[in-house]
């Protein structure tokens, strides 16, 4: 099983969503999952941390789905990863807390 593979199944299995969300989800992350995980990738440059990319994007669609009805999904799936990746890699920098 490949790391996307994986990832789908725990972000799929970790959700606590109805039938019907499922079945959206499912059927919008087979069908996007690899662009975003290819554009996280791009991004970070890291193949956990696009992993962690693509499960904050499909998670954020689900939660805000209705909220960005009009836009389309494609738009905002990129919009979401570049968001989710930019982050990821502002959170890895570290900045001292304290100057010697």
């Amino acid at each position: 099983m490949s790391l996307l593979d994986s990832l789908l199944t725990t972000l799929i299995t970790d959700l606590d969503l109805s039938e019907c969300s499922i079945t959206y989800v499912d059927r919008v992350m087979d069908q996007h999952s690899p662009m975003v995980f290819s554009l996280a990738l791009d991004l970070t440059g890291d193949e956990s941390r696009a992993a962690e990319v693509v499960q904050d994007v499909f998670v954020r669609l689900h939660n805000e789905r209705e909220q960005f009805a009009d836009e389309p999904l494609k738009t905002l799936l990129h919009r979401f990863t570049y968001d989710s990746a930019i982050k990821h890699l502002v959170e890895s920098v570290a900045i001292p807390t304290e100057l010697n």
